[in-house]
């Protein structure tokens, strides 16, 4: 079974910096969609999108992922965490990825969480990798991603 990512978007690919182009579409940052490539590549993990994306523009993640040099991965994609409208604001994304970890019970021990939000790394302090909405995912998470998704979390 290959490792799964729960990846958010904003504060992860998109950036304070580098969120939006001219024309109107998101622009990814390029050290973050180099980072995620390493990660992907090194681990065959495959993608659950995790972001508040999957709300409401989840018919343009193909288009922002394609236009972002990530679209060779959108076969990696999985799926999405369930929305959980009843869940509490502050831990609603936690609680998201464990239900669709309970659905999915043989990932749950080869799992990485990418987010901006530090409460998901109070529920998954082993499996998750804090990252700034100014810089999102960089080339210095990278090993630690690879670790965790092999399996030994540092």
């Amino acid at each position: 079974m290959k490792p799964v990512i729960f990846l958010d978007i904003d504060g992860v690919l998109n950036t304070l910096e580098q969120n939006r182009h001219p024309g109107g579409r998101e622009v990814f940052s390029p050290e973050a969609v180099a980072a995620l490539r390493s990660i992907l590549e090194r681990t065959g993990a495959q993608i659950v999108i995790a972001s508040s994306w999957r709300e409401g523009v989840a018919d343009r993640i193909p288009d922002t992922f394609e236009c972002n040099g990530l679209g060779v991965y959108l076969e990696k994609i999985l799926g999405y965490t369930p929305v959980l409208p009843e869940a509490s604001p502050e831990t609603r994304r936690a609680d998201e990825i464990d239900a669709w970890l309970h659905g999915n019970p043989a990932y749950r021990n080869r799992f990485l969480v990418v987010d901006d939000d530090p409460c998901v790394g109070t529920a998954f302090p082993r499996h998750h990798i804090l990252t700034q909405e100014s810089t999102g995912l960089t080339r210095s998470h990278v090993e630690r991603a690879v670790a965790i998704l092999s399996g030994k979390p540092a």
